[in-house]
């Protein structure tokens, strides 16, 4: 009890509180995400001046720990308080230590990484990931969406850390290229099958009606027929490029019918991606005044005082005048 009251202290003046982190000494980024309103105070016993960046022990609710300086001073849920004094300080010898010995075992686990590709591996190749560390996925290979974008994040720790750790130019871009192919086939395989839903939903869903019957919830979550708006986009592309015209137009209006209700339920300009996908199939059928006639809808929906500072507005009006110098010459 004498030490445990020995280590309290009425909070009297702020130059001797620090506000700290609970931190790994091998923390890379140890104050990243700090916030002083959610950190610790504790009394700084030690002649030396604290700063922030400093390193000490706190008696922790799980025993003593490192703990990073975040703020000097303490936050103001902990005026009037009485707090803990901080055990000992850290030397920052022994923050490099730490961080060193972190850095060690981080090219080991490149080096392993590194093993699972054609590159070649210097010495002896490790079969297993160090400890601390997850093993990779292979580098190449068939895979689902889900895993596939398991595998592509798993890659890019690896290339980010390469990059980090200025490891080899070929080594890095190698690890940054597995990435990119397995997330490349996790769109794909997400793709196929936002394709094979939304073409089973047309199938199924009478547009007009599901817009009448579209429920505030849905207004707000930006969905129709329980589909967002911006995969009924995707379908109406779908189908343009398969050259069914007239099916993405009728799609695609029943979105600009759909973004002017939420528009006026936000405030706001309607979306103007509805409004472009129908200029453009317009435009290819060479049918000039119902483009002037929907981008001149979308210009009555959104006055200046609603438009956002979003370039796509800027775009339909410069698209706009083209369009009605089409529609003259034709």
């Amino acid at each position: 009890m004498g030490i445990f009251k020995r280590l309290l202290r009425k909070v009297t003046s702020p130059t001797t509180v620090v506000t700290v982190a609970f931190r790994d000494l091998d923390a890379k980024d140890p104050l990243a995400n700090f916030s002083p309103e959610y950190g610790y105070a504790y009394l700084w016993p030690f002649s030396t001046p604290p700063q922030v960046g400093d390193w000490a022990v706190a008696p922790g609710i799980d025993g003593p720990a490192p703990v990073i300086v975040g703020a000097l001073g303490a936050p103001a849920s902990a005026h009037g308080l009485e707090l803990k004094s901080l055990l000992k300080e850290i030397p920052g010898s022994d923050v490099a230590q730490a961080r060193a010995k972190r850095e060690e075992v981080e090219h080991r686990w490149l080096d392993y990484a590194r093993s699972l590709t054609t590159l070649p591996t210097p010495g002896a190749a490790p079969r297993k990931p160090p400890a601390g560390f997850d093993p990779l996925p292979p580098a190449e290979g068939p895979a689902g969406m889900q895993k596939a974008d398991e595998y592509g994040r798993a890659w890019w720790r690896a290339y980010a850390l390469a990059g980090e750790l200025g490891r080899s130019t070929e080594e890095v871009e190698a690890f940054k290229s597995i990435s990119k192919d397995w997330f490349k086939l996790r769109d794909e395989a997400e793709k196929k099958a936002r394709t094979r839903r939304m073409a089973t939903a047309a199938a199924t869903i009478d547009l007009r009606s599901a817009l009448r019957r579209r429920s505030r919830e849905d207004v707000d979550g930006m969905l129709l027929a329980g589909q967002p708006l911006w995969d009924w986009l995707a379908h109406a592309q779908d189908l343009q490029r398969a050259g069914q015209l007239d099916e993405a137009l009728a799609v695609v209006e029943v979105l600009i019918e759909a973004a002017e209700r939420e528009a006026q339920a936000s405030g706001r300009e309607p979306a103007p991606a509805y409004t472009e996908r129908a200029a453009i199939i317009y435009r290819k059928r060479r049918d000039y005044a119902a483009e002037v006639a929907v981008l001149e809808r979308w210009n009555r929906a959104c006055p200046p005082e609603r438009r956002g500072p979003g370039a796509s507005q800027a775009k339909l009006l410069k698209r706009l005048e083209r369009a009605r110098e089409l529609a003259q010459k034709a």
